[in-house]
């Protein structure tokens, strides 16, 4: 979806028309209406012609469309481009397109004013067929405007704005946002995609304000994406703690919610490797944030949550020597019922043993195709032929069954090129509805909290609504936690360097996200009759796993859209308290907010598409 330019006639159309609207009296004027035509002219100006009109991607290819500017009008006439349509129908479901859209969203449920089920789907499974689409595309939770962000100072001028006029404001990445954090309806987004100015990598790196070197860093900007980092690390033969999606942008909602990687066992967290953040705070003040200085903000920054407490713009983590890791994967054409709670019982009998050695991956079990990928930079080959034997000899039971079982030696970036980046990159376009725990280490300690724990994911599992037209991965396991990485006496509480994120962390192999997924075309919405209905089966799918682990946290990035404990499982009372006291300070009025974020205020009008918990 090509971006459109903002003349001044386009701003008086636009005012004309919602002024002409006839009002509802059983709902407030957005103040996005009460902007006069000079004043969004005045905007545009000073950020240079990068203020912009949002559609919804799939636009072009309806031939009515209900306009978030006349939210209480009727759907009105629109022109399709089927030219356009058929690119856009052509790169529906590819995450690389979607995070270059500032209408789209890698999922397309969050796109959607969800309480109303009103959105402009594409079907997922196919094509659509035959186009134009019938039906109305609304405009949903995609903000009005947006700012394609380029400098510090065009953020600067969108917060001023959105402040002056009462805006909800929205901050954008790429869009691979399972929270709809990004989306807002009626607002100005900042879309900071395109904020990536060329990478630096630096030995022996000071952070401002510091009197001694931190490690050797790369440093990137705040639209830059894993896919670009890691090449760039290979490039300068080092490596960095990341994810195993291409499309995440790493300075964005990744960072400011935690960060885990394959690597986090060992390396730490996202947040344990920034070294120094920079960003714009809600009045426009642009700070740099690390253990020498501001600390209170790199304390905030580093896991209280995205589009809370400032934008970042720039970030500086470090860069780890290349090591061999021992690696095995093991992907499966299909499993059995019995075969899958075997495997279960492997993984989970075994959990405890290979956090110990330093494994961190990825497993699936109940995806068409299950897989499990572990690697280690503890082990040789041969010693994670040896430890990883009960999987290999499950593997081997299976025949035929088994496509792949291979055990190598390698590098991360040759692990992530050659395994992880095509076999676990996110399907754009499908929607999910999902809940998230994780795991602490006692639950994989002793015969009965294993058969519990095993049991418990099986059910979940069986439980799962199927699909022949989405590819379910009901559960997606990310052994992830920083169990073994020795966490600096400046990061421990009380230091310089503390992270906000949730102590469970520290003591939780594995983050477990259970998943409901279906076409955001398809009417019964999975089975499910409404998006509502979907958000809540998934969590209540999900109560016996909450039960098992009381003790355990979750992954905001990652939770359930209404996560029913958002304080404890996010961040931790204690933590908690202290980020609130933070946001009063820099953000008395909540000009950043998000829903479940630090202050944010349940009953405002910008979190309406929301559904109930």
């Amino acid at each position: 979806m090509s971006a459109l330019r903002l003349p001044l006639v386009w701003f008086l159309t636009i005012a004309q028309v919602a002024r002409a609207s006839p009002p509802n009296h059983h709902a407030p004027v957005p103040p996005i209406l009460e902007v006069t035509p000079s004043q969004w002219a005045s905007l545009n100006e000073s950020v240079s012609g990068r203020l912009h009109q949002n559609h919804p991607l799939g636009l072009s290819c309806y031939t009515s469309y209900s306009n978030g500017y006349r939210t209480h009008s009727k759907a009105e006439t629109h022109s399709p481009n089927l030219a356009q349509c058929s690119i856009i129908e052509q790169n529906r479901t590819t995450g690389t397109y979607l995070a270059n859209q500032p209408g789209a969203y890698l999922y397309g449920d969050i796109s959607f004013c969800q309480a109303k089920d009103q959105g402009c789907p594409l079907k997922y499974s196919s094509p659509d067929s035959p186009l134009p689409i019938p039906g109305t595309c609304y405009q949903g939770a995609v903000p009005d405007y947006y700012i394609d962000v380029r400098t510090v100072s065009d953020v600067q001028k969108g917060l001023a704005f959105a402040s002056a006029h009462h805006l909800p404001l929205v901050i954008k990445n790429t869009g691979h946002d399972h929270k709809a954090r990004s989306a807002g309806p009626n607002s100005l987004a900042l879309w900071t995609h395109n904020v990536q100015p060329g990478l630096e990598f630096t030995t022996g790196f000071v952070p401002d304000g510091c009197s001694a070197p931190t490690g050797n860093v790369i440093t990137f900007g705040a639209g830059q994406q894993f896919d670009g980092i890691y090449q760039f690390a290979q490039k300068n033969n080092v490596s960095v703690v990341g994810g195993s999606s291409a499309t995440v942008g790493a300075a964005g909602g990744w960072i400011t919610g935690g960060g885990h990687s394959a690597q986090s066992v060992t390396l730490g967290l996202g947040v344990d490797n920034v070294q120094q953040l920079r960003a714009v705070l809600p009045n426009g003040t642009y700070i740099t944030a690390n253990r020498c200085q501001n600390q209170d903000l790199f304390f905030a920054l580093r896991g209280g949550g995205g589009a809370t407490f400032g934008v970042v713009m720039e970030m500086t983590t470090l860069a780890h020597p290349i090591k061999r890791l021992g690696f095995g994967a093991f992907l499966f054409e299909q499993l059995t019922s019995s075969a899958t709670k075997e495997l279960l019982e492997i993984m989970v009998g075994n959990a405890a043993k290979w956090s110990s050695e330093g494994f961190g991956g990825y497993f699936l079990p109940g995806a068409a195709s299950p897989l499990v990928a572990l690697m280690s930079p503890l082990m040789t080959e041969a010693e994670t032929n040896a430890t990883l034997k009960p999987l290999i000899d499950f593997a081997t039971r299976q025949g035929n069954l088994s496509v792949l079982s291979t055990v190598i030696s390698g590098s991360y970036y040759e692990i992530y090129t050659n395994y992880l980046k095509d076999a676990l990159e996110d399907s754009g376009g499908v929607a999910a509805a999902q809940s998230s725990r994780l795991i602490p280490m006692h639950n994989f300690v002793g015969n009965v909290s294993q058969t519990t724990l095993v049991n418990t994911l099986a059910d979940l599992l069986n439980s799962s609504v199927t699909t022949s037209t989405v590819p379910i991965q009901p559960l997606f396991i990310n052994i992830v936690g920083p169990v073994l990485y020795n966490v600096p006496a400046s990061d421990l509480l009380g230091g310089p360097g503390y992270a906000s994120v949730t102590p469970a962390w520290r003591t939780s192999p594995w983050h477990v996200i259970h998943q409901r997924l279906w076409d955001p075309a398809d009417t019964t919405v999975g089975g499910a009759g409404s998006y509502a209905n979907a958000y809540k089966l998934a969590q209540d799918e999900t109560a016996r796993l909450r039960a098992l682990v009381p003790d355990g946290g979750s992954y905001q990035n990652e939770a359930a859209i209404n996560e029913p404990d958002a304080i404890n499982m996010f961040w931790g009372k204690e933590n908690y308290e202290r980020l609130l006291e933070i946001k009063k300070e820099v953000d008395p009025s909540n000009l950043l907010t998000v829903h479940q974020g630090v202050g944010w205020d349940p009953k405002a009008v910008r979190f309406r598409c929301y559904t109930k918990p």
